[in-house]
């Protein structure tokens, strides 16, 4: 390496100043030096603080769908019940023409309450596993650019959260719009478990 200002041969690399001319060498040589660029560290931070966050929304929306849909399932499913005999009914029965079917029917008011809020839940869940898969993909970014914080971490456990209750959350919307097209399916459904569970008890 030579003096930069008389290009006389330096004796060693870290000579601070040229002993033929007196020139500093030590500013040549951090100016030569690098700068450093932060910029794509705080970009993968922020992505890490992102993973979590969108992580964090999947679980919490697919959460509220499952507490939600689960709650309405069980208020259909208790409201099944047996036709009641109507005027035609009891003009048949006098008639001799035998007994009315036995038919398993849900109330009226919650046919379409029950449909409905099947597709928004569904809605809601199909955004909850969006983020959460958003949220993986983000963590696998950052991962690679060997970022792995806090943020990281407890943002992939609640990423894999909310995309297994968000698929939880799509079955119970799809029980929803179908319960009241099959309400003998779900009410001997109910009356299976409650003979389970008399017997555990």
């Amino acid at each position: 390496m030579s003096c930069p200002k008389c290009g006389k041969k330096l004796e060693s690399l870290d000579q601070k100043f040229c002993r033929y001319c007196g020139a500093n060498l030590k500013i040549k040589s951090q100016a030569s030096q690098p700068k450093i660029d932060n910029t794509g560290k705080k970009t993968n931070i922020k992505n890490a603080k992102r993973c979590f966050i969108l992580a964090l929304l999947s679980f919490i929306l697919a959460l509220l769908t499952i507490i939600i849909g689960s709650r309405l399932i069980f208020i259909i499913i208790n409201s099944i019940h047996y036709k009641q005999w109507d005027l035609f009914d009891w003009i048949r029965v006098m008639n001799g023409l035998g007994l009315p079917e036995s038919k398993l029917i849900i109330e009226e008011e919650l046919k379409i309450p029950s449909f409905f809020s099947g597709i928004i839940l569904i809605l809601f869940d199909i955004v909850g596993l969006v983020l959460g898969i958003i949220a993986l993909l983000l963590r696998r970014r950052v991962l690679n650019n060997g970022i792995n914080n806090l943020f990281v971490k407890v943002g992939f456990v609640f990423a894999i959260l909310g995309v297994v209750s968000s698929i939880s959350g799509l079955i119970i919307g799809v029980m929803l719009i179908i319960t009241p097209f099959y309400p003998d399916f779900f009410y001997y459904l109910k009356i299976r478990i409650q003979k389970r569970n008399s017997y555990i008890y």
